[in-house]
């Protein structure tokens, strides 16, 4: 049975990332049948690339339509310090049951990433009374002394799972019910100093009652630079491909057209391919370089070796310790 209800989507973003948010609208559309509702939140786009963006040739053919909403600044996702390579752009997912509040739910989807499957299937998943649906970073992402690591440098407790905001199936109408807006702000004003690595994620990680989280599988937040990757996309088809670690545009297209038999670069190759339906599609990219790739390539070869000696040579050493003072 073809549904008929539009997919609401749902992608924040300034002026660095409209380009590479083009590109994950044109994905999103290419790969399915439906029809869908695009909604950009503003966060500081100029004219210019607002027409680009709003001219998007794709966007006519599929009789799609593509919303631009700018969000109410709030002072204090604008004044906490944030790591360098973040802007205020990600705390405004959290205001999105505030702001669209004729939706009764929406899919979220960071703009570092590509769409390779029918987002429909993710759409008609019943959300019943979970506040949204995201995917936990477990040994699909990174390995259990990592995540141990990671939950405790942000207070989480050890038994509590993580997962990823960047892609998020959102119930819009308990998340206004539950005021989690309301709930990160006062969070930010009672901690302005706490430094996070991901902070909106990290936020909401603090914040939500896993009870509450409805569980999708790891094809609708893939994230190839995993050391599992590979396993994991055995499980299924990547559906949603997560540049969450090194963005396709930064490295040169005709380099990354060139090595796209490899593993990584045939994925960063899926960008350029979207790219191409894009406005931005004969604008060079200013913050491609060669030398990410040597580095790139670089720590692909190095990376195994000093997951080993990390790993298994400390652990053979702690175990020795071990042994010997008993």
């Amino acid at each position: 049975m073809v549904r008929c209800e539009n997919i609401a989507i749902v992608l924040t973003c300034d002026d660095n990332y409209v380009r590479h948010a083009s590109a994950t609208i044109a994905s999103t559309v290419e790969n399915s049948q439906r029809k869908f509702n695009f909604y950009i939140f503003d966060c500081g786009i100029s004219n210019s690339n607002l027409d680009r963006i709003q001219s998007m040739d794709i966007l006519q053919k599929g009789q799609h339509a593509l919303h631009v909403v700018k969000p109410p600044k709030q002072r204090c996702f604008e004044e906490f310090p944030l790591p360098a390579h973040f802007s205020p752009a990600i705390f405004y997912r959290v205001c999105i049951p505030e702001i669209l509040r004729n939706q009764e739910k929406v899919i979220y989807l960071d703009s570092d990433i590509i769409v390779e499957g029918d987002l429909g299937d993710l759409w008609d998943q019943p959300l019943e009374n979970y506040w949204f649906g995201a995917v936990y970073l477990d040994n699909n992402f990174i390995k259990d002394t990592q995540l141990k690591k990671f939950k405790a440098n942000i207070g989480l407790e050890e038994n509590k799972r993580y997962f990823n905001s960047g892609v998020m199936l959102m119930n819009l109408v308990v998340m206004r019910n539950e005021r989690v807006l309301y709930q990160v702000l006062d969070f930010l004003r009672k901690n302005p100093h706490i430094k996070l690595s991901c902070p909106e994620q990290d936020i909401l990680n603090l914040i939500v009652d896993r009870s509450n989280i409805f569980e999708l599988a790891p094809k609708y937040n893939f994230t190839p630079f995993s050391p599992l990757a590979k396993k994991t996309a055995k499980l299924g088809k990547p559906v949603c491909i997560h540049f969450s670690v090194y963005k396709p545009w930064n490295f040169p297209q005709r380099i990354v057209k060139l090595l796209k038999k490899t593993y990584i670069f045939k994925l960063f190759h899926l960008y350029y391919v979207y790219a191409q339906l894009t406005p931005w599609a004969n604008i060079p990219c200013e913050t491609a370089r060669f030398s990410k790739v040597i580095k790139l390539v670089c720590k692909t070869f190095t990376q195994p070796m000093e997951r080993f000696i990390r790993f298994s040579v400390r652990d053979r050493i702690k175990s020795h310790i071990f042994n010997a003072k008993n």
